[in-house]
């Protein structure tokens, strides 16, 4: 009797231990940043799709250069997820790079690129 006791206590402490671990996993989420650029004549458009958990205090800079010549630069703020959309001249036949750095809850995100000509 005594060790069938012992037993149920086991598996209700390992059934709790699962339980917790399942829903802290639910709650964390990854966090997500990806700059777009495309061409429309010579009108660069840029874009910034960010998300984190739906409570996250997020913020995006975001630049539009042309080699190390910046060509624009621009911020946004949002909670849980931000959806930043620009459009800056440029010149037809050159390349240009957006770099997106996104700061979650004060702690800054490794920068993300994307390149393109027009």
């Amino acid at each position: 009797m005594k060790t069938k006791k012992s037993l149920l206590i086991v598996a209700v402490l390992l059934l709790a231990a699962i339980t917790v671990q399942v829903f802290a996993l639910a709650a964390v989420q990854a966090v997500s940043c990806v700059p777009s650029l495309s061409f429309t004549g010579t009108t660069a458009n840029v874009g910034v799709s960010a998300s984190g958990n739906p409570t996250d205090s997020l913020s995006v800079y975001v630049t539009l250069k042309r080699g190390n010549v910046l060509i624009d630069g621009w911020s946004d703020t949002g909670t849980g997820t931000i959806d930043f959309s620009a459009t800056a001249a440029v010149v037809k036949g050159q390349t240009y790079t957006v770099t997106a750095t996104l700061t979650v809850n004060g702690v800054r995100q490794n920068p993300v690129s994307v390149s393109g000509t027009c």
